[in-house]
């Protein structure tokens, strides 16, 4: 789903855990208009709850940009899984 504000847009998806059968709801992109606005908390509220609402057990976000990471942690998020990739 396409989710659009003014100030920037998710996309979200649902995955489901093939092993447990366990739902995640995962935000997919995020993209601000203006950096540095903190969309995070003032959106993630929507999120858990549509979550909650959808059935799913967990919201997921990804991202390769180490400087997220504080921020991510200070809204309650947990890592759970970092991925680490190479070229071969």
């Amino acid at each position: 789903r396409l989710w659009t504000t003014d100030e920037g847009l998710v996309v979200t998806t649902g995955e489901t855990d093939e092993f447990t059968g366990e739902r995640t709801l995962l935000i997919w992109l995020a993209w601000a208009r203006k950096r540095g606005t903190n969309l995070v908390a003032k959106h993630q509220d929507f999120f858990v709850q549509l979550a909650r609402k959808e059935g799913y057990k967990k919201l997921e976000t990804r991202s390769a940009v180490p400087d997220l990471k504080h921020h991510f942690l200070s809204q309650g998020w947990q890592i759970d899984t970092i991925v680490y990739t190479r070229d071969v």
